[in-house]
């Protein structure tokens, strides 16, 4: 019987893995897509130097299976008041645009925040 169990919840977490990172069509995508849609990854360094200088120093963050923040080496949880988080992020997507919107904003994100940390770091 234990074994049954031990199969059971394999296949289980197998089937949960699987499942994240691909589009349903059986859900609503998530409040701040529109967001998403702004996001030019080919403009992330100009917005990081406008945002730097306004005085906004703090990281982009997307949503995922925990809290990312590309491009930054460290534990994003010891800075979550420098982190400003992109709505609309996650790991599982309703649509195929959804999805390609997630995948452009961890870029931009990352270009961002490359962006970001290069100013603040002593040269």
């Amino acid at each position: 019987m234990s074994r049954f169990i031990s199969v059971l919840i394999i296949f289980l977490a197998v089937l949960s893995v699987l499942g994240c990172g691909r589009s349903s069509q059986n859900c609503t995508p998530k409040e701040g897509v529109f967001v998403l849609k702004k996001l030019k990854a080919s403009e992330a360094s100009k917005d990081a130097e406008a945002a730097y200088n306004s005085g906004d120093h703090r990281l982009l963050g997307v949503y995922g299976f925990s809290v990312e923040v590309p491009g930054f080496r460290g534990n994003p949880y010891e800075h979550k008041d420098e982190i400003r988080m992109l709505d609309g992020t996650g790991d599982v997507y309703c649509t195929d645009e959804e999805r390609m919107l997630n995948k452009n904003a961890r870029i931009y994100a990352k270009k961002y925040n490359e962006t970001i940390l290069g100013k603040a770091l002593p040269r």
